[in-house]
């Protein structure tokens, strides 16, 4: 066998298995944009909810198994942690809704959540906050980001209202 067969069958050989890796067993990313919505209502401890729809990509070939989610909110002195709380069939915020629970995005797919986070500090409702969606990925307990945006609070005009919001800037006048 000649040289120049051999280095085009051991380059043959690379891209057939490199292929294969990135079809069918390359791990991905977990990404997600801004939302354009959010709810938010009152608690019954005195405290505010959030709900954030949600759209995850799963960039690679395997599953993301999504273990739980949570949303930090910067800026603050000791930075508030919102725990998820409820998962919602959708963004009206009905009396329907199921407790966290694990899910996975299968690979090279989406999937749509309306995740449902409790406990937002004091005044949470009448600033605009920057805030960062964490998510605790398959066997891991460090926590990933997931996004980064401002969540636009001062929109919820009615915070004694479980209502649904745009996620922007109040016009002024």
């Amino acid at each position: 066998m000649s040289g120049a067969a051999l280095t085009v069958s051991i380059c043959a050989l690379v891209f057939t298995v490199f292929s294969f890796w990135w079809l069918n067993a390359r791990p991905g990313r977990l990404k997600t944009f801004p939302p354009h919505t959010f709810a938010s209502g009152p608690e019954r401890d005195g405290g505010q909810s959030v709900l954030i729809p949600l759209v995850l990509h799963n960039t690679g070939a395997l599953p993301i198994v999504v273990r739980d989610l949570r949303v930090v909110v910067l800026g603050e002195p000791a930075m508030s942690v919102l725990k998820w709380e409820r998962t919602r069939p959708r963004l009206r915020g009905e009396n329907d809704a199921d407790l966290p629970a694990t899910f996975a995005v299968p690979g090279r797919s989406v999937t749509q959540i309306f995740a449902e986070f409790d406990s937002a500090p004091p005044g949470f409702q009448n600033l605009d906050r920057e805030i960062r969606v964490e998510a605790q990925l398959g066997r891991r307990a460090r926590w990933h980001h997931v996004v980064t945006f401002v969540l636009h609070t001062s929109a919820a005009i009615h915070p004694e209202q479980y209502l649904e919001y745009r996620n922007e800037k109040p016009s002024e006048g």
